[in-house]
């Protein structure tokens, strides 16, 4: 009978030992520390060190900044601050004429967009200037602390303005609305 009952409950401890209700707890034991004790583990590995980042760079070039103060019509203006002439010609884009419809909406958007704003100018680095000695470039407006806008787009966006393609540093169809501009 003795026999019979020591291997009865030696069946019972490798039973409860396999099916993990001792093992379990006694491994939990050592990971969570209950008892006082913690298991050593090894130091974590040190992630390798990235070589220290420049800070945030402007996502357009600009040759020049200045205050706009007339808006000749769709896609010319004249700013404050350039080296020579004050007179802009919006790059690859053309609006209406005054003789043709859309003029007036045309410069009355160009108006509400930049009249009165200091604004970034990205000069045409092939020839500079056009026939007529205006500077040739695409303009820029603050959006927000970070972001301006590039005016050129706008005006092809808002039907104000077509894209006309010139030979000239500038690809209109990479052009996006938002620039990061610190």
């Amino acid at each position: 009978m003795k026999k019979i009952v020591f291997w009865g409950i030696v069946s019972i401890i490798v039973f409860l030992c396999v099916s993990g209700f001792i093992v379990i707890p006694l491994i939990r034991n050592i990971d969570n520390s209950s008892n006082g004790y913690t298991a050593p583990i090894d130091p974590p590995i040190d992630p390798p060190i990235d070589p220290p980042t420049d800070p945030p760079t402007s996502e357009i070039e600009v040759d020049d900044t200045g205050t706009v103060y007339f808006i000749v019509d769709g896609d010319t203006f004249d700013m404050s601050g350039l080296p020579t002439t004050d007179r802009v010609r919006l790059a690859d884009i053309d609006s209406p004429e005054s003789y043709e419809s859309g003029y007036q909406e045309a410069k009355d958007y160009l108006y509400n967009w930049i009249y009165g704003k200091n604004v970034y100018l990205d000069i045409d680095d092939i020839y500079g200037t056009d026939p007529y000695g205006r500077w040739v470039g695409v303009v820029y407006v603050r959006y927000n602390s970070t972001h301006c806008v590039n005016v050129n787009y706008l005006l092809y966006l808002s039907g104000n303005a077509v894209i006309d393609n010139y030979y000239n540093e500038f690809n209109p169809y990479n052009w996006k609305i938002y620039y990061y501009h610190p």
